[in-house]
């Protein structure tokens, strides 16, 4: 009985075990065959859902478009990298609003967590941080992020920048060029180029009174790097200021910082070079009736720098230039508050122009030497030669780059051609400018008039929803219990849209002004540093400046404005070039800072506080010189 039951059992057994490798068989064969209708048939696995590798997939398998649009969503209105040093993009955006949005706009559902899994950790080498495995080069900013200096007029500024982003929407990419330009920082020789990093871009011997340290070797041994960062405009953009994009291909002019200065006139020469090159010609030049020519409007993205801040009287004069020498129907000039322009477009160029100078190593002995035994330069056509060889050879480095397959075009500029001709510079009496030229605190606008007989025919599309008088101020509307009305200007969330702007009637524009403000509206009117300086910067007969130095030249050529504007006082003296000074001035409440004429200014014994020079050696003598006197007995 026993020894009949242990039989079944086998054989039951060895049933079981055929049925199992004949199942095997059959599966084996079945997945042979699914292969090779697969790999005939490729979209066959699409449909199937046949994945190649067990467990469950990523999200990116079934959301290839993932990464993209993270960094889509977090590249508008986000900063760059505080120190320039990486790619990576500083979103001002929550994790929750990046997952409303993915799912909002790209119909991609995930969670909080998958969502932040995908971005930079804050500590890489934690274990939190380790399960960032594929991300894209954003990270959130933290709530309390002190990484860049806060400032009144951050969004009143920020405001005009995107304004100026919609009107480049509208038109798009035939009608607008739109470029972002700063100078990168200067690059020293002698010293590493990059920090962190062991090549030297060239060595030079100069002797200084400076302790036994890894010092600059002094204030003008560097190479300027000036940046012009264009950015292509999306067609049909229906005024969406995202359809302004942050790739486009790159200037860099590079200058001795010895021998040559970062001026207005220097950019002016840049921006002339730029529009005769063909590696721009896409971005600087249109097809119209057959004939190459300008686009008809220049948008100019700057950091508001002394040389390039769109309130100077030579940046105006160049704006000038370059708006009669193109036959432009506007430029626009704006600039970010101060302490925000890693905001700016160019700045995200920054960073792989600086990964580029890792590995440059010039042979110093390669140059020859223009120095004596103490140091001083003895040689200046050799000295001049020196930087020349290196601007060059970082001009080489620079224009191998290829930036979101857009190039680079680095060149170095001479000391003896780095500015435009002050006689080649092309320029109109005050009354055209008050009639043309727009001013104001973080914009400057040159508009062409509807006057024929004064400016050639417009080109462009613009005057067809922008008024004569360019750009309306930006509004701090606010929602109310009692209907829509102005904010605070210490309460300023944000400004209103520019269509929105555009629809308020000069009436109620009046009726909106702060009681402090003058009562005609400027575009500074809701600037919230300037509303004790608005009074003093209108004149009787209506125009606004935005410097003491064009009120006072629209006053000399002017008579008939009796308005009296006294002689500037510095509270310090900031810097200077040749006839001008750069100035901090004090205000009732407020300080501003502003490059005037000599003659424009008190004596120089008035001013409260001067700057030392920067390049001022001492010596252990004068350092140790006693400051008190022995009484006489």
């Amino acid at each position: 009985m026993k020894k009949t039951k242990l039989v079944q059992v086998r054989n039951a057994l060895k049933k079981r075990e055929k049925e199992m490798l004949r199942h095997r068989k059959r599966r084996l064969q079945h997945k042979t065959n699914m292969k090779k209708a697969c790999d005939e048939n490729p979209s066959l696995k699409k449909k199937l859902k046949i994945r190649g590798a067990n467990g469950r997939p990523r999200i990116e398998c079934d959301q290839p478009h993932l990464l993209s649009a993270i960094v889509e969503l977090a590249l508008h209105g986000s900063a760059a990298h505080e120190r320039r040093r990486d790619e990576t993009i500083r979103t001002v955006k929550t994790l929750d609003d990046l997952v409303n949005k993915l799912h909002e706009d790209y119909g991609i559902t995930l969670s909080r967590t998958a969502a932040y899994l995908r971005l930079l950790p804050r500590k890489s080498n934690s274990a939190e941080g380790k399960r960032h495995i594929t991300t894209v080069p954003v990270k959130l900013a933290k709530s309390s992020n002190d990484t860049h200096k806060q400032h009144i007029d951050t969004k009143f500024a920020m405001t005009t920048i995107n304004h100026i982003c919609q009107i480049a929407s509208l038109l798009g990419p035939n009608e607008v060029t739109y470029m972002s330009q700063d100078d990168k920082a200067k690059i020293p020789l002698g010293l590493p180029a990059v920090n962190a990093q062991a090549p030297l871009l060239m060595h030079m011997q100069y002797r200084v009174s400076l302790p036994d340290h890894d010092f600059m070797i002094a204030k003008g041994h560097k190479l300027t790097p000036s940046v012009y960062a264009f950015c292509s405009v999306k067609s049909d953009g229906g005024g969406d200021r995202s359809a302004v994009t942050y790739s486009g291909p790159t200037f860099v002019a590079i200058r001795s910082a010895k021998h040559t200065s970062s001026t207005a006139m220097s950019h002016a020469h840049d921006i002339e070079r730029i529009y005769q090159m063909p590696d721009f010609e896409s971005f600087t030049h249109t097809i119209s009736n057959g004939d190459k020519k300008p686009k008809p409007v220049l948008i100019s993205i700057v950091d508001g720098g002394p040389d390039e801040n769109p309130r100077y009287e030579k940046v105006i004069r160049m704006s000038v230039h370059h708006f009669l020498k193109y036959d432009l129907d506007a430029l626009f000039i704006a600039c970010n508050a101060p302490g925000r322009s890693a905001y700016n477009r160019v700045e995200r160029r920054m960073a792989p122009l600086s990964k580029a100078l890792s590995g440059m190593i010039l042979p110093h002995d390669r140059y020859g030497t223009h120095l004596d035994s103490q140091g001083r330069t003895i040689d200046l056509d050799l000295e001049k030669t020196n930087f020349s060889h290196a601007g060059k050879a970082l001009a080489d480095v620079w224009s191998e780059l290829i930036i979101d397959e857009y190039v680079t075009v680095a060149e170095y500029i001479e000391p003896e051609d780095s500015s435009i001709d002050d006689i080649a510079v092309i320029s109109k009496d005050t009354t055209w400018n008050d009639s043309h030229v727009f001013q104001s605190q973080y914009l400057l606008q040159v508009l062409k008039c509807a006057n024929e007989n004064c400016c050639k025919p417009r080109r462009s599309s613009i005057f067809k929803f922008l008024h004569p008088t360019g750009l309306p101020p930006p509004i701090p509307i606010q929602q109310t219990k009692d209907g829509l009305k102005i904010a605070e200007l210490k309460d300023i969330d944000k400004y209103a849209d520019l269509f929105v702007t555009l629809s308020i009637s000069e009436a109620e524009k009046l009726k909106m002004l702060p009681e402090i403000s003058t009562k005609k509206v400027v575009y500074d009117s809701f600037c919230p540093s300037v509303q004790d300086k608005i009074i003093g910067r209108v004149c009787v007969c209506g125009r606004y400046f935005s410097s003491v130095s064009s009120m006072k030249s629209h006053l000399k050529a002017n008579f008939s404005c009796k308005k009296s504007v006294p002689p500037v006082k510095a509270v310090k003296l900031l810097g200077q070039r040749k006839d001008e000074k750069l100035v901090l001035v004090q205000y009732d409440t407020e300080e501003d800072i502003e490059w005037v004429y000599d003659l424009d200014l008190e004596s120089e014994e008035e001013f409260v506080e001067k700057v030392q020079p920067e390049n001022e050696h001492f010596s252990i003598e004068k350092v140790l010189t006693p400051v008190w006197k022995e009484d006489k007995q």
